[in-house]
């Protein structure tokens, strides 16, 4: 009997304590962005004219008077920009002659916003006539030695935009 008493107390004295909580819970907030599809479309092109076989020189054209890319996407976005990774040829099947460009990043399609590079981060224009949007003017150089054979010569330079 002085057992069975012992556990009965052994028993009623747990009965009293408090046990630790065996369960937690927290929540964490969920986000989306769905975002418009982005979009390039470039007009003109970067176009150095005719010359002789015997011209030697370097020849430019300026941005402003060669290609313009027209980012498209989400409003106020941010974005970066991918340039050529290896150099730009004009070729007329047999010679090829470098292209060295020269990039201008414009918030308007007119205001020079400085020189792009790849992985530089633009935000897409966020009101008025630009909404949406972000430019990209493209000029180069090309030079010449003065023997180059005579062909049309022809070439393409592919700018990637990726949102951030």
């Amino acid at each position: 009997m002085k057992k069975l008493m012992l556990a009965a107390a052994m028993v009623l004295g747990f009965a009293g304590m408090s046990f630790a909580q065996l369960t937690a819970n927290a929540t964490a907030n969920l986000k989306l962005q769905i975002v418009a599809s982005m979009s390039m479309n470039v007009s003109g092109s970067v176009n150095f004219g005719s010359f002789a076989t015997t011209t030697s020189g370097t020849e430019s054209v300026t941005p402003a008077s060669g290609a313009l890319f027209t980012v498209s996407g989400t409003p106020g976005a941010s974005f970066a920009v991918t340039l050529p990774s290896s150099s730009t040829t004009l070729s007329n099947g047999t010679t090829s002659i470098t292209f060295t460009p020269t990039l201008e990043a414009s918030v308007d399609g007119t205001t020079n916003s400085g020189t792009p590079s790849t992985g530089s981060a633009y935000t897409l224009g966020s009101s008025g006539t630009n909404s949406g949007k972000y430019y990209f003017l493209l000029g180069g150089s090309v030079t010449l030695g003065g023997s180059e054979t005579a062909g049309a010569y022809t070439g393409t330079y592919t700018l990637t935009a990726t949102y951030n």
